[in-house]
């Protein structure tokens, strides 16, 4: 599947926490990030750079 801007994603809540937090301080780190939902860093990223 292709994804282009017409595709609509749909967020889950941990998908909505990780972009709340990253509105709140863009330079916030996966780790901290992580830490604050405790997730693993793996699926942080995996979640941020789907």
């Amino acid at each position: 599947m292709n994804k282009n801007d017409t595709d609509i994603i749909k967020l889950d809540e941990t998908d909505k926490k990780i972009l709340k937090i990253i509105n709140e301080d863009v330079r916030v780190s996966y780790r901290q990030i992580s830490r604050d939902l405790s997730i693993s860093v793996g699926t942080d990223i995996c979640r941020y750079c789907a």
